[in-house]
């Protein structure tokens, strides 16, 4: 084991998103997605793990609330090759609840990453 160095898996979002919405809504968009960014590194670890190759990059993913549920969610740009893990972030965040959130388009970039090794 000691010429297999691991390499941790992870998730950031490093540039700013894109969302629509009263300044209110922003706020509380950013928290939740802060809250819930655990969720997209299980995504990244288990679709990792399971798959032989090397995954990672960035992935935008765009949703619609209304009423502080998700109405919608889309993949606008896919970087990372693969499409699992694409489809496990839009399941996660189709699930998520904006308390508080009357209603907002967020288009949001992640980039999932491996450090270490």
């Amino acid at each position: 084991l000691a010429n297999h160095a691991y390499k941790i898996p992870i998730v950031d979002a490093p540039e700013p998103p894109v969302v629509h919405a009263a300044p209110t809504d922003q706020d509380a968009l950013r928290r939740v997605v802060k809250a819930r960014m655990g969720q997209l590194q299980y995504c990244y670890e288990h679709i990792a793990k399971s798959q032989a190759a090397h995954i990672g990059g960035r992935l935008e993913v765009a949703w619609t609330i209304a009423d502080g549920r998700v109405l919608d969610t889309w993949i606008v740009a896919n970087g990372t090759g693969s499409a699992d893990l694409a489809q496990c972030v839009l399941d996660k965040i189709s699930r998520w609840r904006f308390d508080g959130v009357v209603s907002a388009d967020a288009q949001w970039p992640f980039v999932f990453t491996q450090k270490g090794g």
